[in-house]
């Protein structure tokens, strides 16, 4: 691959709920390797980052990045976000129609949250008063987050996983609760996108259904499709390898359809 072309449009790693950006380090040093300029950043209250004392806002996660990017001097990157990072990845799209190059949302959905869903987010919210609530929470979570394949055969992967959700703090698993619970769809600004997309799922994934993605393909029909076999919510943990292959390459595609503009 060409440097020149890697490094003409930046990109960006956003993680997903509850975790940091740890969970995109190896698809990162791969992305790297291949000449891209790949940051991962944290959203607030994740990892290093203050939480803050603002209400809970998806806004606020997009206009986070924004501002990261603006000091940076980034300019037009290719923004791929997993689940809640795809959530903001949207969202950054909603405050910039034009900033964004590309878009990659892997086992996201653009739909906002259905009453039920909202309701039970919000109820995990007003719950989540302890590091035991923590706990159990994401250990009731991390059946539905990764594949058989990976509970039973990646053994180092589940661990971890596990250990980084309980890492997370009561009081920012209940504030991305709440800015979740209220976010909009997302369906008709992605359908004004005009970047190359790639739509990338693990092929178990219970928690954003293939009805999820049959939605955003059907306002994104120049959009790649793909699936990570043997994994469900978390390919970028559960194998770097493929998903990191899958990624590069559409980066190769992508950059060159931007290239061609």
């Amino acid at each position: 691959m060409s440097t020149e072309s890697n490094t003409k449009h930046a990109v960006v790693l956003l993680h997903p709920f509850p975790f940091d950006s740890r969970i995109w380090r190896e698809v990162q040093e791969k992305l790297t390797d291949c000449g891209y300029l790949v940051l991962a950043p944290n959203f607030r209250g994740c990892g290093n980052v203050e939480l803050g004392a603002q209400q809970p806002d998806l806004e606020l996660l997009g206009q986070d990045m924004w501002n990261l990017l603006d000091l940076e001097g980034i300019s037009n990157p290719i923004v791929i976000g997993i689940s809640l990072g795809g959530y903001v990845a949207m969202s950054m799209l909603r405050q910039r129609p034009l900033g964004i190059a590309g878009l990659g949302l892997v086992d996201t959905k653009a739909s906002a949250d259905s009453m039920d869903a909202r309701t039970t987010r919000l109820a995990i919210a007003e719950n989540m008063n302890s590091q035991t609530a923590v706990t159990d929470l994401t250990t009731a979570m991390l059946p539905r987050l990764l594949s058989e394949f990976t509970q039973n055969h990646r053994a180092k992967q589940s661990q971890e996983v596990l250990t980084w959700m309980q890492e997370a703090s009561a009081t920012t698993i209940a504030w991305l609760q709440r800015a979740m619970a209220h976010r909009p769809s997302s369906l008709a600004q992605l359908a004004k996108f005009a970047g190359p997309v790639l739509l990338l799922r693990g092929s178990e994934d219970q928690v954003c259904s293939a009805q999820d993605y049959a939605d955003m393909s059907a306002v994104l029909p120049s959009a790649q499709y793909l699936e990570i076999p043997n994994t469900a919510h978390l390919p970028p943990i559960e194998d770097p390898e493929a998903t990191a292959t899958a990624i590069l390459n559409w980066l190769q595609f992508a950059c060159s359809q931007l290239s061609s503009r």
